[in-house]
This record gives structure tokens, C-alpha cells and sequence, in this order.
């Protein structure tokens, strides 16, 4: 026991000081503009260093600053998480973001079904004092969410192995690095709640500051600087529709051509697209549109003189 204190509170003071240069380190990457969720994450977890080092893990202010930053804005992010950790793939593949809403909202189910059925922390402590308090369900909602995350990311790549896409060096370690993390801290979590002694919350806590550690460091070795994604107004085209779009636009011209040189056998065959793309077609719209409103107004003019009359 008092060696895991000191232990713990080396091991705190190291993972802030790795937390800081990490931050540094994602604001000069512009990492920001990407992943908004991830940095807010990571910035409370550096908030609630620095209260429960400050003024101590038994004190008020960290305890709230805690419950807040985890248990309810953490959940709110988590989910903000999963929606972008997958981002730098929607711009070019937009049916992945429907597939990705689906696959969370299927992975918060089943995690909180099983993580339910498979600790049932409410029926083991139902008649212990401690657990009867309104911040209970908040935390067995990130405790679920912990491992809904790591269902989602675990079946989010089962789907993305499949297919032939070039997955960003970020969306990887995002996600690998995020579904371990989230995972292991499920776990010493579920451990904290069903065991419920001092010296299982220390070690426990011990265990997630280096999990915290080993995150930080990964992210701040492997991630680079997110790739600018081209606005929508220009799109990326592959060579395939390329070609597809250039022989329709050769078809075109030899249709005008036609056209030009009086060819009405070829007009005759191709009325549609001839009269469409020809000249004569802006000048055909045009009397058709003078012809509707010249129409319009007559019919204005003898509606207005029918009120009048009447």
C-alpha cells in the first residue's frame, strides 16, 4: 500500500508532462481541425490532472471535475469520437457515414447488453449504501460506452478489410490506439465496481495511468498532419470516369457536327440528344419560356379584370 502511492503519483506526473507535449505536439499538426472530439478529450483529461493533482484525489473539486470530464462529458464525446475517427474516409466514400451511424448505434446495444448481463454491478452491490446515489447511473453509462466503442471500432474494420480502400496512417492509430485504450479502462472499471476495496481502486488506478501513458505516447509518435481534403465545388475523379465523361463528351461533338452539316438521318436517330445539346435548342428554350410567361400574363390579366368587374 505505501508503495503504490508514491508510485501513483510518479506515474501521474508523468503521463501530464506527456499529455502536455502531446497537446503541443496535435496543436502544431493542426490535429485540431480534424479531430475536435479527440483534442477536447484529451484536454479535460489534462483539466482533471491537473485538479486531482493539485488539490488532491479525496478533495471536491476533483472529484466533480472527474465526474463531470468522464461520466458526462466524456460520454457526450466518446460518441462525438467514434463519429470522427473514421472522417478523412467520408469525403471520398460517403456511404461509409451511414454505415458507420448504423454500426455504433449496433455496438452501443450489444455492449450494453453483455456488459449488463456479464456484471451486473447494480445486483451485486443492490443492498451496499455506496451505490445508491443518482451519479451511479451516469458511470455504468460510461462504463458501457467504453465498450461500445471498442465493439465499434473491432466491427467497423471487420467491414473496412474487405474492401480496397487506402486507409490514412491517422484513422488507424486513431482508432486501434482509442478501442485498446477504451477497452482496458472498461475493464479496471468493471473490476473497481464489483471488488470495491481500497487497495483494488489504487492498483486500478495505477493500471489505467499507464494505459493513459502508453495512449499519449502513440499518439504523439504516430500521428501526422491530417491531409487537406479538396473542397466539394472539385471533387476527386478517378481515370475510370474520367474516360467515361471524355467519350460522352467526344459523343456530344460528333452530335453537333451532325447537326452543322445537316445529317438528318443522324439527328433523326439521336432527336433527343441532337436538339439538347444543339444551338438551336437555347434559341428553341427561349421562345418556349417568352411563350409560358406571355401566356401567364394573359391569364393574370383576365383574372385581375374578372375581379374588378365583379
Amino acid at each position: 500500500m505505501e508503495i503504490l502511492k508514491p508510485l501513483m503519483t510518479d506515474l501521474w506526473y508523468l503521463d501530464a508532462c506527456c499529455l502536455v507535449v502531446l497537446l503541443f505536439r496535435l496543436a502544431y499538426l493542426r490535429f485540431y481541425k480534424q479531430y475536435p472530439a479527440l483534442t477536447m478529450y484529451l484536454a479535460t483529461d489534462l483539466l482533471c490532472s491537473a485538479v486531482g493533482l493539485s488539490y488532491g484525489i479525496r478533495s471536491h473539486a476533483y472529484y466533480w471535475t472527474y465526474f463531470l470530464s468522464s461520466s458526462v462529458l466524456g460520454a457526450i464525446l466518446l460518441v462525438w469520437m467514434c463519429r470522427e475517427m473514421f472522417g478523412e474516409l467520408y469525403y471520398y466514400h460517403q456511404g461509409l457515414r451511414g454505415a458507420t451511424q448504423c454500426t455504433l448505434t449496433r455496438s452501443i446495444i450489444i455492449s450494453s447488453a453483455v456488459t449488463i448481463a456479464l456484471a451486473p454491478v447494480a445486483l451485486i452491490h443492490w443492498h451496499d449504501a455506496d451505490f445508491h446515489c443518482w451519479e451511479f447511473p451516469f458511470i455504468e453509462v460510461n462504463r458501457c460506452l467504453n465498450f461500445g466503442v471498442a465493439i465499434f471500432v473491432l466491427a467497423m474494420w471487420s467491414m473496412l478489410r474487405w474492401l480496397p480502400l487506402d486507409i490514412p496512417r491517422n484513422v488507424k492509430t486513431y482508432s486501434y490506439s482509442v478501442c485498446i485504450y477504451l477497452a482496458c479502462n472498461g475493464v479496471l472499471q468493471t473490476i473497481v465496481l464489483i471488488a470495491h476495496s481500497h487497495l483494488v481502486t489504487l492498483a486500478c488506478s495505477i493500471a489505467v495511468l499507464a494505459t493513459n501513458l502508453i495512449l499519449h505516447c502513440t499518439l504523439a509518435a504516430l500521428a501526422k498532419r491530417p491531409v487537406d481534403v479538396l473542397p466539394e465545388c472539385c471533387p476527386v475523379v478517378g481515370p475510370e470516369v474520367m474516360a467515361r465523361l471524355t467519350s460522352v463528351s467526344n459523343f456530344f461533338e460528333r452530335v453537333d457536327e451532325a447537326q452543322q452539316r445537316g445529317r438528318a438521318s443522324a439527328l433523326n436517330r439521336l432527336p433527343f440528344f441532337a436538339v439538347a445539346r444543339s444551338l438551336n435548342a437555347r434559341i428553341l428554350r427561349t421562345q418556349i419560356v417568352r411563350a409560358v410567361s406571355e401566356t401567364w400574363g394573359k391569364e393574370s390579366n383576365r383574372s385581375r379584370n374578372a375581379l374588378k368587374s365583379s
